[in-house]
């Protein structure tokens, strides 16, 4: 089970529940759609987010993306 409330982004404190809701909100239909909107800063820093995870565990912004689009979170 995800923990909802871990943040992804860490340089921008944003949780899983964040960007989960952001999606679902914002009826966002692309990965690309997700990291160029403006109003939830995402991988504007570090850039692990994305890619490995902060813990290099995979824990990122695509796998929330991918888990909300077929609605498993």
């Amino acid at each position: 089970m995800i923990d909802m409330s871990r943040e992804v982004c860490v340089c921008n404190g944003v949780t899983a529940k964040e960007i989960r809701d952001y999606i679902v909100n914002e009826n966002v239909t692309s990965l690309q759609a997700l990291l160029d909107q403006d109003d939830l800063p995402l991988n504007d820093k570090c850039e692990s987010c994305l890619e490995e995870g902060y813990e290099n565990d995979g824990f990122n912004i695509s796998l929330i993306f991918s888990l909300t689009q077929k609605g498993k979170i």
